[in-house]
């Protein structure tokens, strides 16, 4: 019964390695393009001895505001895209 099963054995394996590929697969190492993070913006200052409603302070702040803008829009863009790299593509 031993020497059946062993045969048996035998067989299964040398059936099962002839079924097995013959180069091992390579793995591929994906290079993803990065995407720069903005830096934060300069922003522009105010004048602490004028009025708020001042219009150089009122110049200022519309220009502050702008430049959050667009920091906020870099940001956005920045974040899809580490939000795209990581899904699989279809």
């Amino acid at each position: 019964m031993m020497k059946l099963a062993a045969a048996l054995l035998s067989a299964l394996i040398v059936l099962c390695s002839a079924c097995a590929p013959k180069e091992r697969p390579v793995p591929v190492a994906v290079q993803l393009p990065t995407y720069p993070t903005p830096t934060a913006p300069e922003l522009a200052q105010l004048d602490p001895g004028k009025p708020l409603d001042s219009p150089g302070n009122v110049e200022a702040l519309l220009e502050r505001d702008d430049s959050m803008r667009r920091y906020i829009d870099a940001l956005k863009t920045s974040l899809r895209y580490y939000e795209q790299r990581g899904k699989p593509h279809d």
